[in-house]
């Protein structure tokens, strides 16, 4: 599980929003995310879409409550427990219950050498480790853990890594490979409704002219900033520049001061905290 979460380490996003913070398209409540690269999904979309059973707190590594409302372990650290909130549903209809976590575990071949999963009923999944593993909630957290619809994985096994179908505050409604990825909110989303209506994630396919693309607001946001960018911004009283909470080892993240929601994230990626209103947790 530690290389779970290195892995999700490799995809940490900073992110750099325009000064107004407005989107692109206001009549229809959108904001569009600018990224030098959009090939396949990458976690700072999917993030969006798919839930896990815990997460992160907002400008933290706390463990918090996601699908699971609770948890506890045995003393030797083996057996866990987790109770779900019941009543959850993906965006296509299916139930989130404990039959579709442990699902979701079972297609997974790199957790079945080290735990077990089981759903005694339909708001308990027990995890069976092989050992004990100190890590295990932090691991949760990561994309490795997500929980996707398992109707839609069973329908389409190979569209799911381009469309997942999930819990989360948004849906995908439309992908082309390396042009945009366009996301709705989700109406079964069981949290707040997030602060934009849709989200726009647009590839900049000139490696130069990200800057200049948030400067001409052609985009509100920029998911993946390279060094020279930051530089561009860095003496910019327009935006913000935060480094990311630890334990992240990320670039600085690059912040409007006037987007509602943000709150920068201990994996440095853009996470539902970032459009929630105010950035509830």
């Amino acid at each position: 599980m530690a290389g779970s979460r290195k892995a999700a380490c490799a995809l940490l996003a900073a992110c750099v929003l325009s000064a107004c913070g407005a989107p692109v398209d206001p009549d229809e409540g959108a904001l569009v995310v600018g990224m030098h690269e959009l090939n396949g999904m990458p976690a700072v979309v999917s993030s969006e879409v798919l839930q896990n059973l815990v997460r992160l707190r907002p400008g933290s590594s706390d463990v918090v409550q996601d699908v699971a409302s609770s948890w506890r372990a045995t003393s030797s650290g083996r057996v866990w427990t987790f109770r779900l909130r019941p009543g959850l549903q993906f965006s296509d209809g299916t139930p989130l219950d404990a039959r579709a976590v442990t699902f979701n575990f079972e297609r997974s071949p790199g957790h079945a050498p080290s735990l077990r999963a089981s759903a005694p009923n339909a708001t308990t999944l027990v995890l069976t480790l092989k050992e004990s593993e100190p890590h295990l909630l932090a691991d949760l957290a990561t994309p490795a853990f997500a929980i996707g619809s398992p109707t839609a994985i069973v329908r389409a096994p190979l569209a799911f890594a381009r469309y997942p179908v999930g819990s989360g505050p948004y849906e995908i409604v439309d992908s082309v490979e390396g042009d945009h990825t366009t996301l709705v909110a989700n109406p079964r989303f069981s949290g707040p409704a997030p602060a934009y209506r849709k989200l726009v994630f647009r590839t900049i396919p000139d490696q130069n002219t990200g800057v200049l693309a948030i400067e001409k607001n052609d985009i509100a946001v920029l998911a993946d900033p390279r060094p020279v960018d930051l530089e561009a911004l860095d003496g910019n009283r327009e935006v913000t520049l935060y480094a990311a909470a630890p334990p992240s080892k990320s670039q600085p993240i690059a912040v409007s001061s006037d987007v509602a929601g943000v709150v920068p994230s201990a994996d440095g990626a853009l996470h539902i905290e970032l459009w929630k209103p105010g950035g509830a947790p």
